[in-house]
């Protein structure tokens, strides 16, 4: 009789102690849910700003007012050039002129040319006023 009282009481406290653990498990759980819950909305609220900061940087608006403010004022280019779509070389519009029939060497002559004369160069902008 005692024998099978004390193998209840084992049985019992043993299935206690396991469902305390489930229970103790699933509020940890919740803690975690709830930390990374915050994580996330901190992380989100940090997108916005940099998001908006980078929007910010772009306007052309906001641009000029930091020069104004700085004191810089930039000169229109001496030279204007437009770079057409055969100056800009890409591997596929290299593999496109080779399809074309157009010989290799004519290609890099002609590029040998257009950097040695100055053709297709990118205009350059000096501040008025060099410090």
């Amino acid at each position: 009789m005692i024998r099978s009282f004390f193998s209840v009481l084992t049985v019992t406290t043993v299935f206690c102690l396991g469902y305390v653990q489930q229970r103790v498990m699933l509020v940890e759980d919740g803690y975690r849910v709830e930390r990374l819950r915050q994580l996330k909305d901190e992380l989100l609220d940090q997108h916005r700003v940099l998001h908006y900061n980078v929007l910010t940087l772009r306007s052309p608006v906001i641009l000029s007012k930091r020069l104004e403010r700085r004191d810089i004022q930039l000169n229109p280019p001496q030279q204007i050039e437009v770079l057409r779509a055969e100056a800009i070389q890409s591997p596929v519009s290299t593999q496109r002129a080779q399809a074309s029939g157009r010989p290799m060497w004519l290609q890099l002559a002609r590029k040998a040319a257009t950097s040695i004369l100055g053709i297709n160069r990118q205009a350059q902008a000096k501040p008025a006023h060099e410090e």
